[in-house]
């Protein structure tokens, strides 16, 4: 049975009220929503980290943003929010937030209902899940605390899982930004049997003695954040796929603060990494097992799993995160967030672009692009990439390949006409691109 997935984006309405996007070309199971509060592609990162992520499955829906301002030299330093009753939020200052909720999911999209507006059309991205072979859909979420945890009652076994977190131990129905001295943020996924997880981490409270701007990643866990140079505010791993949900085990006690997932079933999947490319050109992830139709790809442009970067370097970098999502050579869009390390104002930036897979930025200046590759298509077995932009320091890459079926493109247009009759030269035209 048929698997299908598709990446977009579209402008979020400047006025509040129904807004309708269409043309997927299936009816949707669930969607992925993520966002940087950019309007349009740009060729370099502009101020302010920010970072959204929201799930829908069209029953439960969750939100999550962090904000943390450049130049900001006060001890106050970040903004974060969480939403149960929201699939979109995102704000550019620490007053106001814009959102909205998914109110159905359609034949050939989707529908949702802007709350309260932003000022600009900023664009949001997803990624669409559905198909027969779909063979269920949850997004959840459950609070992190030390021991095993079992999600349960979902009438199927999952085969992929999808996380994030905004390190919040609160969930409001109508989000509201918490103004702390600490913040982090996590994406990560899993297959079941392998984990991935990428988190950063914002900590400012004199910014003469004590500022923390870091970054991990992870491949023993599918959703971690560090809260110090030695140590992690959470880090969760798997430990399996059950026959109605999953359950999971808390390598380090999480404070109770709430973790967010996608879980599907039906759809062969497959995690692991790779590592940046040190040359522009062609290059491929092979073996995957199965022919995919969908990647997701995170990094914290580190070298290696396993270890927490940033504060030890002064003005190095610091809270580096990308994110990259693609269904084809024209569905693709990633965005991130930099931070640099230790000093007295803060230098934070973000980027988005629709073009490009996977983006990597200098802390300082946060205009530098330093790395980027696109999707070039997908084989039998495996992901065909093309670098534009190569540097020699490698950085891990984790990724999550999606089996599915490319959706039948329309028949091309007959340039010969024809009146509607079976002899005519539109349907002998049309017989001929079916291969009948």
């Amino acid at each position: 049975m048929a698997v299908y997935q598709k990446v977009g984006s579209f402008q979020l309405h400047t006025a509040t009220g129904t807004q309708t996007i269409g043309g997927l070309g299936f009816q949707p199971k669930a969607i992925l929503f993520f966002h940087t509060p950019d309007t349009v592609d740009i060729a370099t990162q502009t101020a302010n980290y920010n970072m959204s992520y929201g799930v829908a499955d069209g029953t439960n829906q969750y939100a999550i943003c962090e904000f943390s301002p450049n130049g900001n030299n006060g001890n106050q330093t970040n903004w974060i929010a969480q939403t149960s009753n929201h699939c979109i939020v995102g704000s550019v200052d620490n007053s106001f937030i814009w959102r909205a909720s998914l109110t159905s999911l359609d034949a050939d999209g989707f529908t949702i209902n802007v709350i309260v507006a932003p000022s600009l059309g900023y664009r949001v991205g997803y990624l669409a899940i559905g198909g027969a072979g779909i063979t269920g859909v949850k997004a959840g979420a459950f609070q992190m605390t030390t021991g095993s945890h079992s999600e349960t009652g979902f009438g199927f076994q999952p085969t992929g899982l999808i996380a994030f977190s905004a390190g919040l131990a609160s969930l409001p129905s109508t989000p509201s930004f918490g103004t702390t001295t600490s913040a982090s943020i996590a994406y990560g996924f899993s297959d079941g049997t392998s984990n991935r997880t990428n988190g950063t981490y914002h900590y400012g409270y004199n910014f003469t003695t004590v500022k923390r701007r870091l970054r991990s990643a992870r491949n023993d866990n599918f959703l971690a954040a560090p809260n110090g140079t030695t140590s992690y505010a959470y880090a969760i791993n798997l430990s399996t796929f059950d026959a109605s949900g999953f359950t999971v085990s808390n390598a380090i006690n999480g404070g109770g603060n709430y973790a967010f997932y996608l879980a599907f079933g039906g759809a062969q999947t497959k995690v692991s990494n790779f590592l940046s490319p040190t040359v522009s050109g062609s290059f491929s992830i092979t073996g995957l097992g199965f022919t995919p139709n969908a990647v997701l790809m995170g990094s914290t442009w580190q070298t290696a799993f396993n270890s927490i970067e940033g504060e030890a370097i002064a003005n190095g970098p610091g809270a580096l995160m990308s994110v990259g999502v693609a269904t084809d050579l024209l569905e693709q869009l990633t965005f991130g967030a930099t931070s640099q390390g230790f000093t007295v104002t803060s230098v934070e930036g973000h980027h988005s672009d629709s073009l490009k897979l996977m983006r990597r930025f200098s802390h300082n200046p946060f205009t530098t692009l330093q790395m980027d590759f696109s999707l070039s298509s997908f084989t039998p077995g495996q992901i065909d990439l093309l670098c534009s932009t190569a540097n020699a320091t490698t950085s891990v890459i984790s990724y999550m390949a999606i089996e599915g079926d490319g959706l039948i493109p329309p028949p091309p247009v007959d340039p010969t006409g024809g009146s509607g009759s079976p002899e005519s030269p539109d349907s002998i035209f049309l017989l001929k691109y079916m291969g009948i």
